[in-house]
Order: C-alpha cells, then sequence, then structure tokens
C-alpha cells in the first residue's frame, strides 16, 4: 500500500502541511493503528478505555502536528502515527482514572444513542449496521478522520452530543453557552462534519 502513487502523493503533500492528505491518510491507516491500540490497552484497562477513545485523541494530536511530520520513506507516515499512538497510551494509562473522574463530573449522559453509530446516522452514513462489520468499521474510520479535522468548538460538541450521548443542558454548562446556542452549534458542526466526510470519502487507491 505504502509504494502506490497515489499514497506517495498523499505522503508529499501532509509533509507540506496539507490537512486534507492528513486526513485522508489517518483513514487508511485505521484499521491498523486500532488493532495496535486494542493489542497494547493494558488488560485492566480494558472495557473502561476503548481503543477509538484512543485513536480520537492521537488523530487529533496529528492533524495538529502534522508540521513535525519528516517524510523518510514509504512508512514514515506509519511509524510517525505508531509514535504518536504509543506516547498517547503511556499517558492514558498514566492517568485514565484522574481523567475518568472529571469526564463523569463534567457531563451527565443522556437518553440518547451515543456512540459513532448515533453520530453515522445523523451524518447519513448509511453503510453502518451491525449486520456488516467491515462497513462499520469503515464508516467509524471515515468519522473518525473528519472528526480530527474540525475546529476544537464543532468537534467538542459533537463529542459532547453524539459520541456521550450528553444533554443540551449539560453541554452548554460545560461550554459556557444557552442551550439554543449549543443547539446552533451542534447544526454547524454536523454541517462541518459531512463537508468534510464527503471531502475524504472514496479515497481508497
Amino acid at each position: 500500500m505504502s509504494g502506490d502513487p497515489t499514497i506517495r502523493t498523499w505522503l508529499a503533500q501532509a509533509a507540506a502541511g496539507d490537512p486534507l492528505a492528513v486526513q485522508k491518510l489517518i483513514l487508511i491507516h485505521h484499521s491498523r493503528l486500532r488493532a495496535i491500540a486494542a493489542q497494547r490497552i493494558a488488560p485492566g484497562l480494558r472495557g473502561k478505555l476503548e481503543p477509538e477513545d484512543v485513536l480520537q485523541q492521537v488523530y487529533v494530536d496529528v492533524v495538529r502536528r502534522i508540521g513535525e511530520f519528516e517524510y523518510r520513506g514509504p512508512d514514515s507516515f506509519l511509524h510517525w502515527l505508531k509514535g504518536i499512538l504509543e506516547a498517547k497510551l503511556i499517558d492514558l494509562h498514566r492517568h485514565h482514572h484522574a481523567a475518568a473522574r472529571d469526564m463523569r463530573r463534567e457531563v451527565a449522559p443522556g437518553d440518547k444513542p451515543s456512540g459513532y453509530e448515533a453520530l453515522a446516522a445523523h451524518a447519513a452514513i448509511d453503510s453502518m449496521t451491525p449486520s456488516r462489520v467491515v462497513a462499520r468499521e469503515e464508516a467509524e474510520s471515515l468519522l473518525m478522520a473528519a472528526l480530527a479535522g474540525l475546529s476544537e468548538d464543532h468537534r467538542r460538541v459533537l463529542e459532547l452530543r453524539y459520541l456521550k450521548g450528553c444533554r443540551l443542558t449539560d453541554i452548554a454548562a460545560t461550554m459556557g453557552r444557552s442551550p439554543p446556542a449549543v443547539q446552533m452549534l451542534c447544526g454547524r458542526a454536523m454541517r462541518e462534519l459531512r463537508a468534510a466526510i464527503q471531502q475524504i470519502s472514496g479515497i481508497r487507491p
């Protein structure tokens, strides 16, 4: 895969700081990174810390830190991703319990379904269904790559609303906005997410 001309083009574009190229590379490396994350999570944290939780943070860091990436061969981006993943896992293993307490205080879960299935449904990714495991994983990777490229407020409101299933009033208190303002922000964030999905979908070489 890394020797494909299209991949080499994306690597060059990523090294030059192109965010869309970064998202495309995240998408094609997601399955491998998810397997690594699942394997490396400490046994005592399995069930409390999911690979998706780790990777979403990794991908945000990747988009923010792309200026640090240096192309050193076809597998250089994958090695760079692995380095960020390893560092994130070490940090999460060290601070997981305190972070979990902070998360519980921050917002109260709502009654709506949470997770990537809920977000995929609102983003109209029809391929994510319980009976199609491969399609579900592909939709998940697409969502995570798209989320990583959103602005901070847009990513935050979608994570709270759909991934954690929080109520509008709790999100408003957390973000220091009124509930109507949060609802408007959520609408703008969803439009940005759909636009990002359209940009990076259907690009497997």
